[in-house]
């Protein structure tokens, strides 16, 4: 089963900065988790509330598999988590008993080191705030490197500035 999601486009690393949550520099961790987000299904005759309400379907419960893996924080640019912490990250797909749920998402690789602009959940792992604008590999020299088809490539410099303006 594919999952296809739209998702913003942020114009400046300003504004990718200002959207996000948590933005962190993080390893990777090895293993991840599959887990199945079914979602609350609506009721209520209410059409806002239900999109089903008054047609006689039933509301759709169709599951959303995440594969859930961990990062180790090293620095924090915004955002409540420091040095040290270990954050969960979910990201659409995965193998769930034996049906594949595949996203046409870049998965995050054990072991590497990011730049990551999270959104956060106080009950749920953090999302990206996009697949392709929420990480970028980051090298030990030279600037973070974004996914192909991302023109933002925010600096250190730019990210230390941003930060020293959001305290």
């Amino acid at each position: 089963m594919a999952y296809h999601a739209t998702y913003p486009s942020y114009t400046s690393s300003s504004e990718l900065f200002g959207k996000a949550d948590l933005v962190i520099e993080a390893v990777t961790l090895p293993g991840s988790e599959v887990r199945n987000l079914t979602p609350n299904v609506p009721t209520g005759t209410d059409p806002k509330l239900n999109p089903a309400a008054g047609t006689g379907a039933a509301a759709a419960d169709q599951p959303l598999v995440v594969t859930v893996v961990a990062v180790t924080v090293g620095k924090v640019y915004k955002g409540a988590a420091k040095a040290g912490d270990r954050v969960e990250i979910k990201q659409l797909g995965g193998l769930l008993g034996t049906t594949r749920y595949t996203s046409e998402d870049k998965q995050l690789t054990p072991g590497q080191s990011y730049l990551l602009y999270l959104t956060t959940f106080p009950d749920a792992p953090a999302s990206m705030i996009t697949p392709l604008q929420g990480q970028y590999a980051l090298q030990p020299a030279g600037p973070p490197k974004p996914l192909g088809g991302n023109t933002l490539a925010p600096s250190k410099e730019e990210l230390d500035g941003l930060a020293a303006t959001a305290r």
